[in-house]
């Protein structure tokens, strides 16, 4: 699954919230996906990536540059 975030300008909980509904969707319609991709750029509300930062159980998460 692959999921951009390169033009959000906001901070970390809106970033979470489009990675966690991503995965939701991805689920509800039963595509069986192991390795979640994020494309991000650093901004001023987000001096961070956020794939450093979160971990999800049973998925391996890749910064895609």
């Amino acid at each position: 699954m692959y999921i951009d975030l390169s033009s959000m300008n906001s901070g970390f909980c809106d970033r979470l919230r489009q990675v966690t509904f991503c995965i939701a969707y991805e689920l509800l319609q039963n595509k069986n996906f192991k390795i979640i991709e994020i494309y991000e750029k650093k901004n001023r509300e987000s001096p961070y990536f956020i794939s450093e930062l979160i971990n999800f159980s049973n998925y391996s998460i890749k910064n895609v540059k």
